[in-house]
C-alpha cells in the first residue's frame, strides 16, 4: 500500500509505504524508527526520509542498521489523527492476566505475540497487523541489540522531550540525549506501541519534537536520529561530526529543562465531553494550584496542585485533555536504581496487603484496604506500574524483566 502525504506548513509531499527504507547492515545494532502512528503528525516521516537521503549522499559507514516504518498510512493520507481508533492505543499483549507475564512462553523466553484483536472492520486493525508483521521481521533479522523510537509531535508548542517506560535500560539510553525525559505515561495511557514492545529485550523510547505543523519539528526529529545512531553504536566510537552538530541543536532547544519528570495527573475526556483548553499553554510551562486551565462541559477546570503543564489538547481528536508533571529529584532516581539492582521485589510477599501470584514478582496484587500509604510511589521506586484491578485488588506489573 502506497500513500501520499503532505506537511501543511512546508507544503512538502511524499509517497511512502509501510517500510520507508533502510540503511546499513543487520550485523550490528538495529535502530527502528516508527513515524506517523498518528496521521496528523507527518514531521517524523519527512525527517526520516531526509536522514536516509543524507546518509546515502554522505556514504556514511554504519556499524549496524536503521529502518523506518510508517504508522497509520490511512490517517496520514487524510492528515487526521486516526480514522476509527487511535493506533497508539490498541497494543495490548495477548497474555495479560494477573498470573502470567504477557509475551512469555512457558520457559520464560520472550515471544512476539499478536496484539489484542479488535473489530476487523476497523481500519486501524489492518494498520496495526501490517506494522506488527514488519516489526516481527526486523527483529528476526537483527544480529545485535534493537532500539525502537516512536516519533511524535504535539498540538501545542513544546520543547523536545522523550517519553519512556521506566526501565533501567531505557533510562540508561535516554539519559545520553540533552533533552528532558518523562516517565509514567504508560501508566495512564494503556495500549501504546512502545509499552507493548517494552516486554521484549529491546530499548524503547518516544520522541516529541514540537508542534505538529512547525517546520522546526522536522529538523529536531532528524537531529535526534543522528544522536540515536551514535548512542546505539552504529556510528564510530569517536564522535561523528554530524552527531556533534545534532547534539548541540537538541541542547539549544531544550534550554534548562534537562532531567527526568513524572506524570502526576492525566485529565481524561469522555467521548461526548465538550472540552476547550485555555489558550497559551505549552508543555513544561509552570502552573500553580488553583490556576484556571480549561473549560469542560461548561465548568472551569483548575489545577489541583502546582506543577508543569504537559501536552495540552489543542486539536479536535484525542481523549487526553492535559497532563501535569513534576521533576524527579536525582536522589530518588538513584534510590530507585539501587532498589532494583538489589532485587528488592523478592521480599514483596512479606509485606501486609501484598500478594505475589505463584511466587513470580513480575506481577503483584495489592489489597487497597490494607496497603494504604504511598503505595504508588513505593512501587514506582521498584519499577512497577499500575495496570488495572483483579477481584478488587490493584495489579502492579514490573517494567524491568
Amino acid at each position: 500500500m502506497q500513500t501520499n502525504i503532505r506537511h501543511r506548513q512546508t507544503n512538502r509531499h511524499a509517497v511512502i509505504q509501510r517500510q520507508m527504507g533502510s540503511y546499513g547492515s543487520a550485523a550490528g545494532p538495529t535502530v527502528v524508527v516508527i513515524a506517523g502512528i498518528h496521521g496528523n503528525e507527518p514531521s517524523g516521516v519527512f525527517a526520516y526520509l531526509d536522514l536516509l537521503e543524507e546518509l546515502q549522499q554522505s556514504n556514511v559507514q554504519l556499524a549496524g542498521r536503521i529502518v523506518g516504518l510508517s504508522g497509520n498510512l490511512s490517517a496520514l493520507q487524510q492528515g487526521v489523527r486516526f480514522i476509527d481508533r487511535d493506533l497508539n492505543r490498541v497494543w495490548v499483549a495477548a497474555k495479560n492476566t494477573a498470573t502470567s507475564a504477557p509475551g512469555l512462553d512457558g520457559g520464560g523466553t520472550p515471544t512476539l505475540e499478536p496484539p489484542w484483536r479488535c473489530d476487523p472492520l476497523v481500519i486501524e486493525t489492518r494498520e496495526r497487523d501490517e506494522l506488527y508483521r514488519e516489526i516481527k521481521q526486523i527483529m528476526a533479522e537483527a544480529k545485535g541489540p534493537c532500539y525502537f523510537v516512536d516519533l511524535h509531535t504535539t498540538s501545542s508548542q513544546s520543547p523536545p522531550f522523550m517519553p519512556l517506560d521506566d526501565t533501567l535500560r531505557n533510562r540508561d539510553f535516554v539519559r545520553n540525549f540533552p533533552v528532558p525525559a518523562v516517565l509514567g505515561l504508560e501508566e495512564v495511557i494503556p495500549g501504546t506501541l512502545l509499552s507493548y514492545l517494552n516486554e521484549y529485550d529491546v530499548v524503547t523510547f518516544g520522541y516529541e519534537a514540537g508542534q505538529h505543523d512547525d517546520p522546526q519539528s522536522i529538523t529536531l526529529h532528524r537531529e535526534m536520529l543522528w544522536c540515536a545512531l551514535q548512542f546505539a553504536g552504529c556510528l564510530p566510537k569517536t564522535s561523528h561530526p554530524r552527531f556533534l552538530r545534532a547534539k548541540q541543536t537538541l541542547r539549544e532547544h531544550s534550554g534548562e529543562l534537562l532531567g527526568f519528570y513524572e506524570v502526576m495527573l492525566r485529565h481524561g475526556l469522555k467521548p461526548h465531553d465538550e472540552f476547550q483548553m485555555d489558550q497559551g499553554f505549552s508543555s513544561f510551562q509552570p502552573v500553580t494550584v488553583g490556576q484556571r486551565l480549561a473549560v469542560q462541559n461548561g465548568q472551569i477546570v483548575k489545577a489541583p496542585f502546582s506543577g508543569r503543564m504537559f501536552m495540552p489538547l489543542y486539536q479536535s481528536k484525542g481523549d487526553d485533555g492535559f497532563f501535569l508533571i513534576r521533576q524527579i529529584p536525582y536522589v530518588w532516581l538513584q534510590l530507585s536504581r539501587s532498589l532494583r539492582k538489589w532485587r528488592c521485589e523478592r521480599w514483596l510477599g512479606l509485606l501486609p496487603g501484598v500478594h505475589v501470584p505463584r511466587g513470580d514478582a513480575r506481577r503483584v496484587l495489592i489489597n487497597p484496604h490494607i496497603a494504604l500509604f504511598m503505595v504508588r510511589q513505593f512501587f514506582h521506586l521498584l519499577g512497577y506500574r499500575r495496570s488495572g484491578e483483579v477481584d478488587g485488588r490493584v495489579l502492579y506489573v514490573r517494567r524491568d524483566k
